[in-house]
């Protein structure tokens, strides 16, 4: 498996007192926060989907209780699809790079478990960018969809009041 290298720049300057835990701990919080963002971006999508296509039924499925059980499901399922990947690699201090200025100070380093997750991997991926994808792609296109159709009711019952007639 190829090396990853790591380098954190700031003002073209590597930050070379920034302990590697911290590293690896960053960038599992980054991944879990961008796979709630998304998810939590499809949650409130679908919310305003079935708000506009059952606005009556929709209060019921929408209360503050039922919000927050929604919000751990997404948070949940967002340890889920973020665990593999953190278990499969490490940081660590990269030997060769006080000699050679071109190295990283930190790398990625595959771990046991990642020849356990790498049949699960690519699924992991599809599930964190394709299905959000698809949802929100889908639920939007719906939601225009139910816009347009009430805008053309709508027209057509302030034509009928005023007995006007669109044919």
């Amino acid at each position: 498996m190829p090396r990853i290298h790591v380098g954190l720049y700031y003002s073209d300057c590597f930050l070379r007192h920034v302990h590697y835990v911290n590293v690896h701990s960053f960038e599992f919080h980054l991944s879990l926060v961008r796979t709630c963002s998304k998810y939590t971006t499809v949650l409130i999508t679908l919310e305003r989907y079935l708000a506009v296509k059952h606005p009556c039924r929709s209060r019921s499925w929408f209360t503050i209780p039922r919000a927050r059980t929604y919000c751990f499901i997404v948070l949940s399922s967002s340890l889920a699809l973020g665990l593999p990947t953190a278990l499969s690699f490490t940081v660590t201090k990269n030997p060769t790079y006080p000699q050679d200025e071109s190295q990283f100070p930190f790398k990625f380093v595959a771990t046991s478990m990642a020849t356990r997750f790498s049949k699960i991997l690519p699924l992991i991926t599809l599930a964190d960018f394709l299905l959000p994808l698809i949802a929100l792609s889908t639920l939007n296109s719906l939601l225009f969809y139910e816009v347009i159709h009430f805008l053309k009711h709508i027209l057509k019952l302030l034509l009928s009041q005023y007995g006007l007639d669109l044919t």
